[in-house]
C-alpha cells in the first residue's frame, strides 16, 4: 500500500503513479495517485473566467498559466510529504469543462468533445492542427449518452466517456473505443462501444477516463465519478481491465 511513506516515495521515484488534471470553472485541479489508488499530493490554482466579445472564456494563457501553476503546487506537496522530487509520471489524465479534451498525439494535435448535442443528436468534436487550426468532426448520435471524458489509449486509439440521465431510464454511463486511423478533419465518428453500465453494477456520475499499461503488460482503464458536493452522489474510482480481442 502507498500508505505507507517509503512504499509511497518509491511508486513516485520509479514512475508507477498517474497524474490527473481537471480544468474546472473556478480551479485548475492537479491529483497524484499510486499504484493502488491512494492520493499522494494535490495541487490547485484558482482562475477566473472573462468575458470577450459576448462570450464567457479563458484565455491560452491563462490555461498555461494555470496548469503550470498547478503542476508546481502538486511538485511541491509532493516534496513535503515524501521528501522526493517528481521526474517520472506513469499515466496523466486530462479532464476540462469541454468533457473531453486530450493530447491527441505527438505532432500536438488536439482533440475536444462537447458535452452537448446537435439538433440531429450528434455531438460536437474539435481536431486542433500542428498549425493551430480548429477542423470541425461530429460524433454519431449517442442515444441520450452525452461524452464527459476521453483519454489516450497506448496504442493511439481513443477512449470516449459518456453519461446518461433520464426520469425513467435514470443513470447510465457508456465506454467506447475510436480507432486513431479515423479521427481526421470533416469526419464523422463512429466509436465501437467497450462497455455500459446500469443498475445493479457500480454506478455514478462518471466524468473523468483514463488508461494506462500496468506493470504485468494489460491495459488498464480508471473511471471517476463525481459527486458535485451532493449528499445523494459518491466519488468513486473503478478500474478495468480492457480485453483485446
Amino acid at each position: 500500500m502507498t500508505t505507507q511513506g517509503g512504499d509511497a516515495a518509491e511508486a513516485i521515484a520509479n514512475g508507477t503513479t498517474s497524474l490527473g488534471i481537471e480544468l474546472g470553472s473556478t480551479n485548475i485541479k492537479a491529483c497524484l495517485i499510486g499504484p493502488d489508488h491512494e492520493v499522494l499530493a494535490t495541487g490547485t490554482h484558482t482562475w477566473e473566467n472573462q468575458f470577450v466579445d459576448r462570450l464567457w472564456t479563458y484565455s491560452e494563457d491563462a490555461i498555461w498559466t494555470g496548469l503550470q501553476e498547478a503542476y508546481a503546487a502538486l511538485v511541491a506537496n509532493v516534496r513535503e510529504r515524501h521528501g522526493v522530487d517528481l521526474t517520472r509520471i506513469g499515466a496523466l489524465g486530462l479532464s476540462a469543462m469541454m468533457h473531453g479534451y486530450l493530447a491527441f498525439d505527438a505532432d500536438g494535435r488536439l482533440l475536444a468533445f462537447a458535452e452537448g448535442a446537435q439538433e440531429d443528436g450528434s455531438g460536437t468534436v474539435w481536431l486542433r492542427t500542428p498549425a493551430g487550426e480548429w477542423q470541425d468532426l461530429t460524433l454519431r448520435a449517442g442515444s441520450l449518452f452525452r461524452p464527459t471524458g476521453a483519454a489516450l489509449l497506448p496504442s493511439g486509439d481513443v477512449l470516449l466517456l459518456e453519461r446518461r440521465y433520464t426520469l425513467l431510464g435514470g443513470l447510465g454511463a457508456r465506454v467506447s473505443r475510436i480507432a486513431a486511423a479515423t479521427i481526421r478533419p470533416g469526419a464523422r465518428l463512429a466509436p465501437k462501444t467497450l462497455a455500459e453500465l446500469a443498475p445493479p453494477l457500480t454506478l455514478d456520475n462518471f466524468e473523468g477516463i483514463a488508461a494506462h499499461r500496468a506493470a504485468d503488460g494489460t491495459t488498464r482503464i480508471t473511471l471517476l465519478s463525481d459527486d458535485n458536493f451532493n449528499a445523494f452522489q459518491r466519488t468513486l474510482l473503478v478500474q478495468f481491465e480492457l480485453l483485446e480481442n
